[in-house]
């Protein structure tokens, strides 16, 4: 549920929306830490932030961004 929750936060593409979706998918990863699509879905809002400039620290959160993404596709 959180994660189609979060989706729908996704598609609004503001920054607080996309924080929203974030804490959705951290929310699933913990009640579920091994559900890629969760996982990935971090990766992706972790992403936008970086690719419209929401954070303070852009080049940290794309890598955070890839290393997460990197653990979805193992658990692929």
């Amino acid at each position: 549920d959180n994660v189609l929750k979060g989706q729908q936060y996704v598609y609004r593409y503001t920054r607080e929306d996309m924080h929203r979706a974030q804490n959705l998918f951290e929310t699933a990863v913990k009640q579920d830490p091994g559900y890629g699509r969760a996982i990935a879905s971090i990766a992706r809002t972790l992403s936008f932030q970086w690719l419209f400039s929401w954070v303070d620290q852009s080049e940290s959160t794309l890598e955070r961004a890839l290393d997460i993404a990197k653990e979805a596709v193992s658990l692929a």
